[in-house]
């Protein structure tokens, strides 16, 4: 009978770089599925990064629009920005209070709306709505669309407003009626869906058929109402906690954390748009 043969054989089958190895060809097996695509493009387009910037270029532009807007309609400005969070994510107790200290306006305060102020939001809006867009271009690989693009982003950043504080707002409407739960997602869906395709279309320069997107819309529409009933119950523990151990600092934090997480889930749709586009997303 033969002896057997030498154990160091063997040594090509085990050890890290026989498990990285494993990794390659599980990796290049599953390439073309779905989930795959997605973790290599958002690798690809840094979609870290832009998550944070988003979330940061929100609080210094959105939140502001808001309340410009809110003052302009005579709805109460900054103190309608704060009614809307509290009613929102049904916060009470001091978690209320500091929302309300964060966005009331002192009652001495004097004069309104300047010239300084209002150049100061558009800037800071239109640097918001260029990142977007240029979220939505590295995502299909597109270049700048230039000067043309500028309109068009932010019509784009108006509809994506539109959607995410829209959608929000008819669920509550709806769900103060006789609307059965069903009815409430189905509008929702059919408003976020045709909200998201146009959307993603202004911010792609109107480069890409809004058939084409339609896939990725219905895709980041279910995003989208997942990310709003999460953090209608993360987001009110996570403001009395902060706000019972920090004040109104904490509650701005919180207020961060959830801008984090919106834009987290506005890049991710950005993605899918992407990946699940019928004749494009293969590339």
């Amino acid at each position: 009978m033969s002896a057997p043969g030498p154990r160091s054989g063997r040594s090509g089958h085990s050890g890290p770089d026989a498990v990285l190895e494993r990794g390659r060809q599980l990796l290049d097996r599953f390439e073309h599925t779905v989930p795959v695509r997605l973790v290599r493009l958002f690798v690809a387009i840094d979609g870290r990064d832009r998550i944070l910037m988003l979330a940061g270029q929100a609080f210094i532009a959105v939140i502001p629009l808001l309340i410009v807007v809110a003052t302009v309609s005579g709805t109460g400005g900054s103190s309608a920005v704060g009614s809307y969070l509290v009613r929102r994510f049904s916060l009470d107790g001091s978690a209320e209070e500091s929302v309300r200290i964060l966005f009331d306006r002192p009652p001495d305060a004097t004069g309104g709306l300047t010239l300084l102020s209002l150049v100061v939001l558009a800037w800071t809006s239109n640097s918001f709505a260029r990142s977007l867009q240029r979220t939505f271009a590295a995502a299909w690989d597109m270049p700048r669309s230039g000067f043309r693009g500028t309109v068009l982003r932010t019509a784009g950043l108006v509809v994506l407003l539109v959607v995410l504080f829209g959608a929000s707002w008819l669920g509550n409407a709806l769900e103060e009626g006789p609307a059965l739960g069903v009815v409430v997602v189905t509008v929702q869906l059919a408003v976020v869906v045709g909200g998201w395709a146009l959307a993603s279309h202004l911010m792609l320069a109107r480069r890409v058929p809004v058939r084409l997107l339609v896939p990725g819309a219905v895709a980041s529409a279910v995003v989208q109402l997942v990310v709003g009933w999460g953090t209608a119950i993360w987001l009110p523990a996570l403001v009395t906690r902060n706000a019972d151990n920090y004040g109104v600092i904490g509650a701005a934090l919180a207020l961060v954390s959830w801008l984090i997480v919106v834009s987290a889930s506005i890049v991710a749709s950005a993605v899918l748009g992407r990946v699940l586009a019928p004749a494009l997303g293969s590339g």
